[in-house]
């Protein structure tokens, strides 16, 4: 019975001791390289020297647990990098996505009838000239958008004397046909004005 306790007690202590190997290990390394050793940081070419050259195993092995650790820093460093990157490419995409319905919507002469864009458009081409000239429109997610929102502004613009001659001739057209009403009727003067496109349209 006491042997039994005995080899119960060493086997937990084995397994206790095993568990507590690696940080002890590390200690030991610790305490054993110099104080000017652990305050000075060396690139991994230096460490790299150092385990290759000396002859002293502590040394090799504080060498080669530096060397793990810059590792696994590098490792680390790349992985958030990683995750950085593709987060960011997944909210520029939807962000994009989400500007070309934007312009889809507010800009329907922009596009074809089956939604593919409508290059002979004036409005289409200048958006494609703005777009593609400024590389911070291209990077920013709602590029598209603002790029629409210029080429229309300019685009309204040049429509501007064009929009003037229909309306005179609207005007110019009411008039006639507001004459012929007169001319119709029993010869005396009416305020009524047929409720045409026309009128509708002033």
């Amino acid at each position: 019975m006491e042997t039994k306790r005995k080899l119960d007690n060493m086997e937990n202590r084995y397994k206790e001791l095993e568990s507590n190997l690696p940080k002890m290990l590390e200690e030991a390394v610790s305490k054993a390289i110099p104080q000017n050793q652990g305050v000075q940081t060396y690139t991994k070419e230096q460490l790299i020297h150092i385990k290759n050259a000396s002859d002293n195993p502590q040394d090799k092995a504080w060498a080669e647990l530096e060397l793990e650790k810059q590792r696994s820093k590098e490792v680390k460093e790349l992985f958030e990098k990683t995750r950085t990157e593709e987060r960011r490419e997944q909210t520029l995409e939807h962000d994009k996505q989400a500007a070309l319905q934007e312009v889809f919507v507010k800009y329907p002469l922009a596009f074809n009838a089956n939604g593919t864009w409508n290059n002979a458009h004036p409005l289409t081409q200048r958006m494609s000239q703005i777009y593609n000239s400024d590389k911070q429109l291209q990077a920013h997610g709602r590029g598209l958008s603002a790029a629409a929102d210029i080429a229309f502004a300019e685009w309204i613009r040049t429509q501007q004397p064009q929009v003037v001659a229909r309306t005179t001739k609207l005007k110019r057209e009411v008039t006639k046909l507001q004459t012929q009403t007169l001319i119709e009727g029993s010869g005396q003067q009416t305020t009524t004005v047929p409720s045409t496109k026309y009128s509708v349209a002033m």
